[in-house]
């Protein structure tokens, strides 16, 4: 990079992520979603902040990232395997940030929801939350 320019993730936070990797996995009757689930929550964060972002996120399977929406609200959006197509480049993207801001997949907050509210079962009928198993050896 020439002296005096910026680099694109200059004072920003940054990500590269897939919008999606593969598509919803289904058990028993459950969805288990992908980024662009989680993705939804958070899509005003940049209109409420005077932080800068920018993604390299991959359009994944379908090619269903809604990346004219996602600029519309202020997010920066780049191709990954344009602007980081090697080890120098991913480097240097994230050596430039300001830090990473990332999301889970949808599947595993919907898993961790649901150990949550097992472990408020549990403890609300007066069970005891154990650090580990216990064994005995006979």
């Amino acid at each position: 990079m020439a002296p005096n320019t910026c680099h694109i993730a200059d004072g920003a936070w940054t990500t590269v992520m897939n919008w999606a990797s593969y598509k919803p996995e289904e058990f028993q009757g459950e969805s288990y979603g992908q980024k662009d689930v989680e993705f939804m929550h958070f899509t005003e964060l940049p209109s409420r902040t005077r932080e800068k972002f920018v993604l390299a996120m991959g359009q994944g399977p379908g090619k269903n990232r809604p990346t004219a929406y996602l600029e519309s609200l202020g997010w920066k959006i780049i191709e990954p395997d344009t602007h980081l197509p090697d080890y120098a480049s991913y480097h240097d993207f994230l050596s430039n940030s300001k830090a990473e801001w990332s999301i889970a997949k949808n599947g595993y907050v919907e898993v961790a929801q649901r150990l949550v509210q097992l472990s408020q079962r549990v403890l609300s009928r007066g069970g005891q939350a154990r650090s580990r198993p216990r064994y005995r050896l006979e």
